[in-house]
């Protein structure tokens, strides 16, 4: 991408492999941050962030709708899929409209969210950011799952979001992923794209 900067905020960061792939692609230009709930994940990120000499910090927080989150360990993560059984755990959490309002950043350009069945409660605790087009582009992942899918398709589009699935999964009757960016400046087959995000920047 050929752009002065670029703003990333992973939500369920794990190990941080997706912010580390971002700021190989996007040497000196990368900033944001990874959120990650499980204290072991956040510190092995940090380490690597830390030898990759990356930019971009973590914060062990979860990131949903609420001021703590229940759910369970499982998959070697942490997350709230009532039909699976796993540790019990409960994490501190805070609202990506609390996130936002106490920085000094005022756009994200690239949001990604994959937090093991949490994806509607982040949702719901970014709305403000979402409905003001803070966001240039989301990607949620919905396991495959026809109302993981269509939940996550409803809320962005809700909030003035052109949303839509990718990689079509035929026994979940779903989409693995939802990408979307604000309608009012997408325009067909740009969406999340390097042109999409030239315009952005504009």
């Amino acid at each position: 991408l050929d752009l002065p900067s670029f703003h990333y905020v992973d939500v369920g960061a794990a190990l941080g492999d997706c912010m580390m792939m971002a700021g190989y692609f996007l040497k000196g230009k990368l900033s944001g941050t990874s959120f990650e709930a499980l204290p072991v994940h956040a510190q092995l990120a940090t380490e690597t962030f830390a030898l990759g000499n990356l930019g971009p910090s973590l914060k062990q927080v979860a990131i949903g709708s609420t001021s703590e989150i229940q759910g369970q360990v499982f998959h070697g993560g942490f997350g709230q899929d009532p039909g699976v059984v796993g540790e019990a755990l409960t994490v501190r959490s805070a609202t990506l409209d609390e996130i936002m309002a106490a920085g000094a950043v005022e756009q994200i350009d690239l949001l990604t969210i994959f937090v093991n069945h949490g994806e509607n409660d982040v949702l719901d605790g970014a709305r403000g950011i979402l409905s003001n087009h803070q966001v240039a582009c989301v990607f949620v992942c919905t396991y495959g799952l026809e109302t993981s899918s269509n939940d996550a398709l409803r809320r962005l589009r809700q909030l003035g979001y052109a949303a839509a699935g990718s990689v079509w999964n035929e026994d979940g009757h779903g989409f693995e992923w939802v990408q979307a960016c604000p309608a009012s400046i997408w325009s067909s087959g740009e969406c999340c794209t390097a042109q999409f995000f030239a315009r952005w920047k504009k």
